[in-house]
């Protein structure tokens, strides 16, 4: 498993990673570092509203820290081979919360979207899992595990397949 991770401070993500013997490593990225940059002292607020119903809108509101904290995890995974990400952001009341972005694949299989529990919040569109599951069995719980337990990092993220280790042997 990779870990990479963005900086609350610079917002220039690191790839971490360590091997299955635990020897960790690090690997420097530069696709965000073309990212604009963040307001100067303004928390990332971000407020995600579920759908109620079917057919009703879902919203996302967010002050422009916490939304390019948002594409970073949505380039993380698209751009950069990651199966999730967790962005680090508040309520306007100060609360903060990992915001977990995890990609699927298509059609009814397990670990795909039709797999995932509805995101409905009245009844009777509650989803009560009879035949899908909560989001959070999509990721190992090494995974789930290290996107909720981050502390310092603005975007972590979880990579599909980690780069080899420098001076590794070839496969």
């Amino acid at each position: 498993m990779t870990v990479s991770t963005a900086s609350r401070d610079t917002h220039a993500p690191e790839e971490v990673g360590a091997t299955a013997d635990g020897e960790r490593y690090n690997e420097g990225v530069s696709a965000m570092d073309k990212n604009p940059s963040p307001e100067p002292d303004s928390d990332p607020t971000l407020h995600v509203f579920a759908q109620p119903a079917p057919h009703a809108d879902a919203w996302i509101v967010g002050n422009r820290n916490a939304l390019i904290r948002l594409r970073e995890a949505l380039t993380a995974i698209l751009d950069r081979n990651s199966m999730a990400a967790a962005v680090k952001v508040s309520v306007n009341d100060g609360e903060w919360f990992s915001l977990m972005v995890v990609m699927t694949g298509d059609g009814d299989a397990e670990g795909s979207m039709g797999s995932v529990q509805r995101p409905y919040t009245d009844e009777p569109f509650v989803d009560t899992g009879e035949t899908t599951r909560p989001p959070y069995r999509l990721l190992t719980e090494e995974a789930y595990r290290a996107l909720s337990e981050w502390t310092e990092a603005a975007v972590i993220c979880i990579r599909k397949d980690p780069p080899p280790l420098p001076g590794a042997p070839s496969a």
